[in-house]
Parts: C-alpha cells; structure tokens; sequence
C-alpha cells in the first residue's frame, strides 16, 4: 500500500531535513569551531534538539503517523527559539 502525501507536506519533509542538515552542520562544525558563546551548554542544546525535531518530524510525515501534528507544533516551537540565538 502506497501512502499519498499532498504536496503541502512533501515540502514540509523536505524543509525539515534541510532544517535538519543545517542544525546539525552548523553546531557540530561552526559552533565548535567558534567556541565561546556558541558551545555553551544553552545555546549547543538547543542547536541539537533543534536539529533532532526537525528529523523526528521529517520521519513522522514519511511514515503517515498521524501525532505528527503535535511533533510539528513542538517543532516550531523550537526552531523559533533556535533563530532567537
């Protein structure tokens, strides 16, 4: 059986891996490499929960669970902080 994703959300998945890629590569690369205020314990975790929601939501979608919504919702949430560093 094939799951059918609308186009809403097929870009949705794909804005949350690109999420996902840049979370991860920006703090296990640039903050590392910066140091300072980028590896503070704060401002690392939250680059890493940022990174592993988008991923846990990208997964959620691809596989049809429907709390997918409620994992997005947290996922905003978190993103939101994540731009505010």
């Amino acid at each position: 059986m094939h799951h059918h994703q609308p186009p809403e959300m097929k870009t949705c998945i794909d804005n949350c891996l690109a999420c996902y890629r840049e979370c991860l590569s920006t703090a296990t690369n640039h903050c590392l490499e910066m140091g300072g205020k980028h590896t503070e314990p704060l401002h690392f975790r939250l680059m890493m929960a940022c990174a592993e929601i988008c991923r846990t939501s990208a997964h959620f979608m691809l596989i049809g669970s429907e709390p997918h919504r409620h994992v997005c919702r947290e996922r905003a949430e978190i993103c939101t902080q994540c731009t505010e560093l």
